[in-house]
């Protein structure tokens, strides 16, 4: 099973702060439906209550709930956006206020440089891997890169 898990690139923060910083956004994505049976994880790019996750996460659901960090728990979710190609979905909570983590330019990423991934695997809530880039690809016949690490 893949994890949605947010990948931060270290700019002079330890592991630590960058948790500290970047987990009360991460959020458990639970999709409800009769064939669809796990959870996986989000991030909040918006205070507005805009989470970002993988499509593979929500694709074929008949309902999703949004768990923040908090425990609170959203159930009136709406798909703002997605992307099939690039397995990428925007979701609306009703919800305003929220922490979020800033979205970054992946043009600057070099292989060998460090990473956190912050996710919820299989609901597992905050869990954190280190590692670095290990590769930068084109995903094939896809047309645009992917990030490649090791943790």
């Amino acid at each position: 099973m893949l994890i949605a898990v947010l990948l931060l690139q270290l700019t002079g923060l330890t592991p630590t702060e960058i948790v500290k910083r970047a987990a009360p956004a991460v959020v458990v994505i639970k999709p409800q439906s009769a064939s669809i049976r796990g959870e996986g994880s989000g991030f909040v790019v918006d205070t507005s209550g805009i989470v970002v996750t993988s499509l593979h996460v929500i694709e074929g659901a008949t309902a999703v709930a949004v768990k923040l960090p908090n425990g609170d728990v959203y159930d009136d979710v709406r798909v703002r956006a997605y992307d099939q190609r690039k397995d990428l979905a925007v979701l609306q909570i009703a919800a305003y206020g929220l922490p979020t983590v800033p979205l970054g330019n992946s043009e600057g990423i070099n292989v060998g440089d460090p990473v956190v991934l912050i996710g919820n695997p299989q609901g597992l809530e905050t869990s954190v891997s280190t590692g670095v880039v290990s590769a930068l690809r084109e995903a094939p016949g896809a047309g645009f890169r992917v990030i490649q690490t090791d943790a």
